[in-house]
């Protein structure tokens, strides 16, 4: 079976499991958002539109009963108050019974409940407009205002009380038929969702358990091979080419483990022509720069006899001169590609030490002491966040060395150097970075060249061209990268990253 077939398998089982939950999941929700609904649309509305109106005939009354019996004495803002329920809040809470009421069957006790609600606040609103006319009636007058005090308190014991108290009776008795039907659409609706959430529980669970096994069975097939492949990529990464991967697969990825083993045999092959030419040019460049330096030196004391002895007329001494010079810097350049030349060959057998970084600095500081001492250099060290580094000591001393040695070369006039080590972790690699306050560089000019062998950029300097390309050799012949950032008259940043 191909990968592609087992991708189709393992996802559509997926989906079909979720579509048997979703569906589930629909039937069971319809009726918990029919409970719900009612809830909204019925009982809760209902409920407090009664309270509210069970509210307003409590304070109605206690307003009325109140005012009759403070006869005589005006107060304008019960009486407004008394007024806004009987002319605004009554008939809204009636319209809302009528709703209600709308909604019942027209035979049936609550029917018959809204109806006497609707007609006992009517005939309440209109005794508590007559007492608020009697009180308008007796004013000025004390026998006037007793006489309607006392026409408003039978009225109150006559009417408006057993009135009151119906109107509380039957809201009460409708308040607890809708309480008791919000009652069971809770329960209805807490049911639903303890089925609802049972149901999706289970189902999930066996979903989940069919669907981790069919995955398993078909990811295990695919991701076997892969871990396969990228130990051996790591492997070969390191330099292991000889590597062979073995995948019992009779799809995608067991042809491209046949593929991988040509490709590793083939780089295997190509490694080792290489390697032999690397080598081969090495033994070449050692070769001749070595038979190179005993001619110069006997050709260079030949001269200098020429010159001792005087036995060169004085106009062409200017030329032995020029000569010794040309050979002197030959010598120079002999020495410095047998230096490159060395540091290429150890790199080949590089031996990897924990090593502290303050001490290798100590170290470096040692080596260039005279330097350093003359120039009154700052070295700063920031290493708190990695303080140890994997690397051979020889080769890390001397990035060490040619970074700093840089540094307080290329100073600028007149300012003592300063220069900050810094280290950190970054994504698997360990940074150093090195920075100082010397004269900068023109980083398009230098662009591709920096790090070459014999580069240079800046004639004032003495130098071979050689310390950067050192560094850039050693930093790349683990896995590691170089960057620069510089800026004329302000300085130079350096930053090594280091695979960990």
């Amino acid at each position: 079976m191909t990968i592609r077939n087992k991708l189709i398998l393992a996802f559509g089982s997926i989906i079909l499991f979720l579509i048997i939950v979703i569906t589930l999941i629909q039937i069971v929700s319809r009726d918990a958002n029919s409970n719900y609904q009612n809830m909204l649309d019925i009982s809760n509305p209902a409920i407090s539109n009664l309270e509210r109106f069970q509210s307003s005939n409590n304070e109605l009354n206690l307003l009325v009963v109140n005012l009759v019996s403070s006869y005589g004495s005006f107060n304008p803002s019960r009486e407004n108050r008394i007024k806004g329920i009987l002319d605004v809040e009554f008939p809204n809470l009636i319209s809302e019974v009528k709703i209600i009421q709308g909604r019942l069957p027209n035979e049936g006790k609550l029917f018959e409940s809204c109806h006497q609600i609707i007609t006992i606040a009517a005939e309440l609103r209109s005794n508590y407009w007559i007492i608020l006319g009697m009180e308008k009636a007796g004013k000025g007058n004390k026998e006037a205002i007793k006489l309607a005090k006392d026409l408003a308190g039978n009225l109150i014991h006559d009417e408006i009380t057993p009135l009151y108290q119906r109107l509380t009776y039957q809201l009460c008795k409708l308040q607890d038929f809708y309480k008791k039907e919000n009652a069971q659409f809770q329960s209805g609706l807490a049911k639903s969702i303890f089925l609802l959430s049972t149901t999706t529980l289970i189902i999930g669970v066996v979903a989940i358990l069919l669907g981790l096994i069919i995955s398993l069975r078909i990811t295990k097939s695919i991701v076997n091979p892969v871990i396969k492949l990228q130990e051996s990529t790591s492997e070969i990464s390191k330099g292991n080419y000889d590597l062979k991967i073995e995948l019992n697969e009779s799809d995608e990825l067991g042809k491209l483990g046949k593929s991988f083993n040509l490709m590793t045999a083939a780089v295997q092959e190509s490694f080792n022509k290489v390697e032999n030419s690397n080598r081969k040019l090495m033994q070449l460049n050692y070769i001749a720069s070595h038979d190179l330096k005993t001619p110069v030196k006997n050709i260079e004391g030949l001269l200098e006899v020429l010159k001792e002895e005087n036995m060169i007329a004085d106009e062409g001494k200017c030329l032995i001169d020029m000569a010794c010079s040309n050979l002197e810097t030959m010598t120079d350049t002999i020495a410095s590609l047998n230096k490159v030349i060395s540091v290429q060959t150890e790199l080949e057998n590089m031996e990897m030490d924990k090593l502290h970084l303050s001490t290798i600095v100590d170290e470096v500081k040692g080596l260039l002491s005279t330097e350093i001492e003359n120039t009154g250099t700052q070295i700063d060290e920031y290493f708190s966040t990695m303080e140890y580094v994997m690397f051979s000591k020889v080769h890390l001393v001397s990035v060490f060395q040619n970074m700093l040695t840089n540094s307080i070369k290329y100073q600028q006039k007149g300012n003592v150097p300063k220069i900050s080590i810094s280290s950190s972790v970054e994504n698997g690699f360990a940074i150093l970075e090195f920075k100082d306050n010397g004269i900068g560089m023109d980083l398009k000019r230098t662009e591709g060249r920096l790090f070459g062998l014999f580069q240079r950029f800046n004639d004032t300097y003495k130098g071979k061209g050689i310390g950067l390309h050192i560094v850039s050799s050693i930093i790349e012949s683990v896995g590691g990268e170089i960057k620069v950032e510089s800026e004329l008259g302000v300085g130079t940043s350096f930053r090594v990253s280091i695979p960990i």
